[in-house]
């Protein structure tokens, strides 16, 4: 198991090196004046769940401008001490008119894409909605930065699903170049999610980062 502020931690350490240009000027020569800059702008899927909870909560704390997406029904529990500190954009992220016209009014600098049917067990009882979410959510997301021409640095969560049937024989830790042999719908999704980041990267130029995320935990 791994604490969520670990992997948040991870995530923008991933993102810092090919963003440094929007971290803070601290590291400017003492005798230099301060540049004033507008705040860099992070868009969170996924927000109300645990994982993108924290995430939101760090970034803020590093200094960023932080957007959500939350759907109507949404339980808002892991959202206490941010209603008023994030810009709240109601939708779904399978609604293709709802993602483009949101990344158009934003042009975030980063997105940290955690919107997901998210229960590795239901997915095999609803096959369709794990693949709208996982994968058509996915490429809504994908598809609007490049219609927009916009390359912001994407986090994309991936699972540890994907190694599926790989897992059952290995022996030791897997390694992140195991073969991917999902066995769930759950996992194939999370697979499929992470082709198309890879290919948006490769074909269009969209800085796609995917974590493929184990067991987490976090306080509460």
């Amino acid at each position: 198991a791994v604490a969520a502020p670990v992997l948040l931690a991870l995530a923008l350490t991933c993102l810092a090196p090919v963003n440094a240009s929007l971290w803070s000027s601290s590291d400017a020569k003492a005798a230099e004046p301060p540049v004033a800059t507008a705040k860099p702008v992070a868009l969170v899927t996924g927000i109300s769940g645990m994982i993108g909870s924290f995430v939101a909560r760090e970034l803020l704390a590093r200094g960023y401008e932080v957007h959500g997406v939350v759907r109507y029904r949404t339980h808002w529990g892991n959202l206490r001490g941010l209603m008023h500190a994030v810009s709240w954009h109601k939708g779904d992220i399978t609604d293709e008119g709802f993602v483009l016209n949101l990344l158009s009014e934003l042009r975030p600098d980063c997105v940290f894409h955690f919107a997901a049917q998210s229960l590795n067990g239901v997915s095999g009882d609803a096959p369709k909605l794990t693949m709208d979410v996982n994968v058509g959510g996915t490429l809504n997301l994908l598809e609007a930065l490049r219609v927009l021409d916009h390359r912001p640095l994407f986090f994309l969560a991936g699972s540890s699903t994907a190694y599926g049937k790989t897992a059952e024989s290995w022996e030791g830790p897997i390694p992140e170049d195991a073969p991917l042999m999902p066995a769930t719908q759950y996992g194939v999704s999370k697979v499929a999610a992470e082709m198309l980041g890879r290919q948006y990267t490769w074909s269009y130029g969209i800085p796609v980062v995917t974590a493929r995320f184990f067991q987490q935990v976090a306080p509460g």
